[in-house]
């Protein structure tokens, strides 16, 4: 019995100082909670006050610099650099122009047949586009209201040619410009190269192949000229028939203006070649003039170019035949 009462004691006393440790404990976990918040406390407290502290001196500082001694306010040393805003690049596509050189030939305006056939588009059709396009490399927008005015304004692909300048050198020019143009047109369906044939009045007739058609557009857009069109040509077919109907007498009349321009009349005339009746006639009068026996070729041919003003070495061989008939 004693010792079951000695038990129980023991149990209770156990009991209590477990409970005392515990409230021990929480007491120790609140005043460390307690010395962990007040330090921290107080420093931000000071940290502030002294922020607050500093800020006023160097705002003070700060306007005994900006002023005089007499309080007047004194210039900045110092100058705030001024920032560039960022500006985003534009990709709108703007109008833009083509640029017009001169070419070796005449400019599509002058030409009639040419200037009736692109006033006879709008400005807006997919056939002027086309033209614009490939008489003029760019980029960008082209308003549609000038490209006529480009297109007419143009006179060649070829670069003029100057005096005095390299032939090689202007050959090559010329090779590559064609070369550029050729490589272009070929880029083109044989149905749109038609069109520009007719634009450009270029004839395609005789059933001609896509490179023929090329070549002939190429021909005439090097150097332009109203002789080169399909409208010249026939004017010209007109006028030959015309010619064909004119009387007999007017015929005449032309052919013996003709001869005595040229002097196939028997009229010798300075700076041009003779003609064989012109030059028989010489050398019978040089037959009777000179001793053949002491006469050679070269005399008679030195002697020939200054009766008519021009050299005849070419005709060496025909005055040594004649020389030897007459003889």
């Amino acid at each position: 019995m004693k010792l079951s009462n000695m038990s129980k004691e023991e149990a209770k006393e156990k009991d209590t100082t477990t409970e005392e440790e515990k409230a021990g404990d929480k007491a120790g976990e609140a005043s460390k909670e307690e010395s962990k918040e007040e330090p921290k406390e107080e420093p931000k407290k000071e940290s502030k006050e002294e922020e607050s502290t500093e800020e006023k001196e160097s705002k003070d500082d700060d306007e005994k610099d900006k002023t005089n001694g007499d309080g007047t306010q004194r210039p900045s040393k110092r100058a705030r650099k001024s920032a560039e805003a960022f500006q985003p690049v534009d990709f709108t596509i703007r109008d833009i122009g083509v640029k017009i050189y001169n070419g070796r030939g005449v400019q599509l305006s002058q030409i009639e047949a040419i200037r009736e056939n692109i006033d006879s588009y709008k400005d807006s059709s997919y056939e002027i586009a086309m033209a614009h396009k490939f008489l003029y490399s760019y980029r960008g927008k082209i308003p549609h209201k000038v490209k006529k005015g480009d297109i007419l304004s143009f006179s060649g692909y070829l670069t003029p040619e100057e005096k005095g300048e390299d032939e090689d050198a202007r050959e090559r020019d010329d090779n590559d410009n064609e070369k550029k143009m050729s490589v272009k047109a070929f880029k083109l369906k044989l149905p749109e190269i038609k069109n520009l044939c007719d634009m450009f009045d270029v004839d395609r007739s005789k059933n001609p192949t896509k490179e023929d058609l090329i070549d002939r557009l190429l021909d005439f857009l090097g150097t332009p000229d109203e002789k080169l069109t399909k409208s010249f040509a026939k004017q010209k077919s007109k006028s030959e028939k015309i010619s064909k109907k004119e009387p007999a007498s007017t015929k005449k009349e032309k052919n013996e203006k003709k001869e005595k321009d040229s002097g196939k009349d028997g009229t010798i005339i300075k700076g041009k070649m003779p003609t064989d009746k012109q030059l028989r006639k010489w050398v019978q009068a040089y037959v009777r003039c000179f001793d053949l026996d002491k006469a050679t070729t070269k005399h008679a041919i030195v002697t020939a170019s200054d009766k008519f003003g021009t050299d005849l070495t070419s005709k060496k061989a025909r005055i040594k035949e004649m020389l030897a008939e007459e003889m």
